[in-house]
This record gives structure tokens, C-alpha cells and sequence, in this order.
């Protein structure tokens, strides 16, 4: 399946990538949107689309990062969300199925994935560890989410206060 470009109409791709990444490697959504994008460059499941993380930073939150409205299926072709407003809409069953498969068609359920974001889409505790990481909002520390859950853990799942020098997750991939 195979997503249109650019904002076209029809059904979109979303993974979780299969290697984490240091915090420290992931200094903005700009940064982890290129790291999208090259992910999913190199790799037949995901060529050929436009990509942006599920990441937010103090210059844009994770919701206005991404600008198609979807809908988004897994690489296995199971549908995730039917748009863009059901991505931070927890009060009914939007979550159709969780986001586990990596790029390479691997199962990464239970794993970390770094979003800085809350339920709603916003900005929250995005790390502050020099100016070669994500800015401060209020704490030494970032949220994660966790890759499998189909309730508001996938995106805020809890609070990493050691990993602005040494933590590690996934990132979300969202094709626009």
C-alpha cells in the first residue's frame, strides 16, 4: 500500500523505525522528521512517500507537525487512525490498532518511542541537556510513549528524567 505525496488524498503509512536513537541525536522535529525521511528512503516498505515524526519540541507540537489528515495504516496494512483529529481524540476507540511494525516489518511492541508529547498532541517535557537536544519546557527529562498501546500511552507513557544524557527509543513515522 502506498500513500499518496504531498498531502494528495488517500491512505497514508505510519512505523515505528526498528533502531533507537539517542536523545542527544534528535535535537528537533525538523531533525527527527530528516531521520524519518531517511529511514524510510532506503527501505522498500516505505519508499516513495513524504515522512514526519510524532515528535514535539518548543517550535511545533507533534499534532501541527504532522499536515495530512490521514487516513494511516501499518505497513501490514492494519488501519491505525482514520484521521488526523482521531490521533488525539481518546474518547472513543480511535486507535483501531497499535503502532508495533518497524520498517522492516518487525513486531517493536513494548518499546519506547520518544515523543515529547502529551494526549493531546502538545508539547510536554521535551528534553534540555545542552543545545544539542531538544529544549527545555520545564524539566531535565522527555516523555516517551510506548510502541503496542491503543490508549493515550502511546504517545505519553511516562517520564524519562535520565535521558537527556543516555536514553534511547524509537521514533514514530508518519507518511503525510
Amino acid at each position: 500500500m502506498a500513500g499518496g505525496s504531498g498531502g494528495a488524498p488517500g491512505p497514508r503509512r505510519v512505523f515505528v523505525t526498528s533502531d533507537p536513537v539517542g536523545v542527544l541525536d534528535v535535537d528537533s522535529t525538523m531533525s527527527a522528521n530528516q531521520s524519518c525521511q531517511q529511514i524510510a528512503d532506503v527501505n522498500v516498505n516505505t519508499a516513495g512517500g513524504t515522512w514526519r515524526a510524532w515528535i514535539s519540541d518548543l517550535t511545533i507540537d507533534a499534532i501541527d507537525n504532522i499536515v495530512s489528515d490521514g487516513p494511516w495504516h501499518r505497513l501490514d496494512g492494519e488501519l491505525v487512525f482514520d484521521s488526523k483529529a482521531d490521533i488525539v481524540d481518546y474518547n472513543t476507540d480511535d486507535l483501531f490498532h497499535p503502532i508495533v511494525i518497524d520498517q522492516n516489518l518487525n513486531n517493536r511492541d513494548g518499546e519506547p518511542v520518544w515523543t515529547g508529547t502529551d494526549p493531546t498532541g502538545n508539547a510536554n517535557y521535551v528534553c534540555a541537556e545542552g543545545s544539542d537536544s531538544w529544549s527545555n519546557l520545564s524539566a531535565e527529562g522527555a516523555v516517551y510513549g510506548i510502541a503496542g498501546q491503543t490508549d493515550a500511552n502511546w504517545t505519553s507513557a511516562g517520564l524519562a528524567m535520565s535521558a537527556c544524557s543516555m536514553g534511547e527509543a524509537r521514533i514514530y513515522c508518519f507518511e503525510q
